[in-house]
């Protein structure tokens, strides 16, 4: 690691105190040597003070990167950070061997990882092609109705809904169980036999009104009166 802190379990036990950062306390990463009281710091905890005198001796701080304690820190053995996750591995800080730690976190299972669709989401490498297949809300899908293609969340969303062509809706008339595609609804009114309707006869003064599957029989049944009110309309 170039910057941050080393906050590593290490195989070996906890480091002696000179491998120690004397103001976070953590494994020194990039170890700097105060001239003044000889005590060691990680360059990003130098780089983050504002007085810049040594915190522990208030002399003006002058530094040099200790070489040999950061060879000897990159010799330490660690544990994965994903080992409480169920993670095995075991290597050193070495940033340039294949062995190191970061080295290992690049193809680590246990590893959080960013959505490479970019929905914000870190998920554990091992889960990131179920994750972008099965629950990314930025994954491409297609509507299942009108196969549109976009992303999930605006496909799923009831803004599509409310426009999809082929989304089935449930009739609107009593009995009826079909559920034709919105596209199609107008025809289906056309037809559905539940549809209330007036009478055929309507124009020569029958008032009734039935469900279009009940028409026929209401002709039949009604023959007389449908006779008499056409006599009547011819009459006049």
């Amino acid at each position: 690691m170039a910057t941050g802190r080393h906050r590593y379990k290490f195989v070996d036990g906890e480091p002696r105190d000179e491998l120690k950062c004397s103001i976070c306390t953590f494994v020194l990463c990039d170890p700097q040597q105060a001239t003044c009281c000889a005590k060691r710091f990680c360059k990003s905890c130098l780089d983050q003070m504002e007085d810049k005198r040594c915190p522990l001796c208030r002399e003006p701080i002058n530094c040099f990167r200790d070489g040999g304690i950061n060879r000897e820190i990159m010799g330490l053995k660690v544990y994965c950070t994903n080992s409480e996750e169920g993670c095995e591995w075991q290597g050193t800080i070495n940033e340039t061997n294949d062995t190191s730690i970061d080295t290992h976190l690049n193809s680590c299972p246990y590893q959080l990882v960013p959505c490479t669709n970019e929905c914000g989401e870190k998920i554990r490498r091992s889960s990131l092609e179920i994750h972008l297949t099965d629950n990314c809300l930025e994954r491409m899908v297609n509507c299942q109705y009108c196969n549109q293609r976009g992303q999930y969340q605006l496909i799923t969303s009831s803004n599509h809904f409310d426009e999809c062509p082929d989304l089935p809706i449930q009739c609107s008339n009593e009995g009826c169980n079909m559920t034709p595609r919105r596209r199609s609804q107008s025809l289906h009114n056309e037809t559905c036999p539940k549809a209330i309707i007036p009478c055929a006869y309507n124009t020569v003064g029958c008032k009734k009104k039935m469900k279009r599957e009940e028409q026929e029989k209401h002709n039949e049944d009604s023959i007389t009166a449908h006779v008499q009110l056409t006599k009547k309309q011819l009459g006049k």
